[in-house]
């Protein structure tokens, strides 16, 4: 149970942050702007958290430990 809690805090939010405003945001920024970045970065991360909410059938921060 704490190895599953310790890996789902690191590997669920740790470095998915980590991947997002670490390497993608920094690198497209530079080549193509702070709106077009948004939209590059914004649009994948919302749908893949949107396919976990339908797969669910809820948004992960309802779901009890």
């Amino acid at each position: 149970l704490l190895f599953g809690l310790v890996w789902g805090l690191i590997g669920g939010g740790f470095l998915e942050e980590l991947g997002w405003t670490g390497f993608a945001v920094p690198r497209l920024r530079r080549r193509y702007g702070a709106a077009a970045t948004g939209l590059l970065v914004g649009i994948p991360w919302g749908s893949l958290h949107l396919l976990v909410i339908y797969w669910m059938g809820t948004p992960s921060g309802s779901v009890p430990l």
